[in-house]
């Protein structure tokens, strides 16, 4: 887990240090569809599908709404959760990294809280696609009678609708 948050911290940091000057426009919504699983402390493997919609305040800041569903040989699995996320947009580059804490609930047989932080990388195919090439999070909720931890990892696409006018400082 500390080398997955090193590569992201890392990751971000070499990206904030280049700044591209322009005029553009960003996708003011994004939304994902893919493939998504899950492994927990309790040795449980969820495999499933992954949907976010995320709406961009601004070139970095969104709101981030996710919905996935898992599902594994003794039960079906839901999350629902929504948080902030940020993402580096730049001209020149083909790749977005992005980071989101996102908070909610997970389901199985009982309904409790969850959180998921993480991150990932999308590279943009054009303006209105992209693919997601990456997407981890630590996972966390309260199952049964105590808290359980995991992984989620999801890959899949993206697609951009609408456009935002922002300027580049």
């Amino acid at each position: 887990m500390k080398k997955i948050l090193f590569l992201m911290f890392f990751i971000f940091f070499t990206a904030s240090l280049i700044k591209a000057q322009s005029n553009e426009s960003i996708k003011q919504t994004e939304i994902f569809v893919g493939h998504s699983f899950i492994n927990t402390n309790a040795d449980q493997r969820l495999n499933g599908s992954n949907i976010s919609m995320t709406s961009n305040i601004n070139k970095y800041w969104g709101i981030k709404g996710d919905f996935g569903k898992y599902n594994s040989n003794r039960e079906n699995t839901y999350t629902v959760m929504a948080g902030p996320s940020y993402a580096m947009r730049f001209k020149k580059f083909r790749t977005e990294p992005f980071a989101h804490a996102l908070f909610g609930a997970i389901s199985n047989h009982t309904t409790s809280f969850s959180m998921a932080y993480g991150g990932g990388l999308d590279v943009k195919i054009n303006s209105a696609f992209a693919v997601r090439a990456f997407q981890a999070d630590y996972l966390r909720f309260h199952g049964d009678s105590n808290y359980k931890s995991g992984v989620r990892f999801s890959f899949g696409v993206v697609l951009r609708l609408g456009s935002k006018n922002i300027t580049r400082d």
